[in-house]
């Protein structure tokens, strides 16, 4: 079965909200762009601890960052929220 894409446009709109650029992302997570754009093509794996910080950079939960890279979660426990509850949206 082929690995299903990244999902490039939901990663880039969510730079656009928070006003970075691939570049500015990169520097900020000490990365070279081309490793950013290798993970949006789908050229190169993102590893949970990169999923970790593009969502803490973003903004946004692990869980949408682990869904738009399409790393499999099931098993993971995942970080909670200040309510106590799992980050799932």
């Amino acid at each position: 079965m082929a690995k299903d894409k990244p999902d490039a446009i939901w990663f880039k709109n969510r730079l656009a909200d928070r006003q970075l650029s691939q570049r500015a992302l990169a520097r900020i997570m000490k990365l070279d762009v081309s490793s950013i754009n290798r993970c949006l093509t789908g050229e190169r794996a993102v590893s949970l601890a990169e999923a970790a910080a593009f969502a803490r950079h973003l903004q946004v939960d692990l869980h949408q960052i682990c869904r738009c890279f399409n790393i499999e979660t099931a098993g993971i426990e995942m970080p909670k929220n200040n309510n106590g509850d799992t980050n799932k949206d």
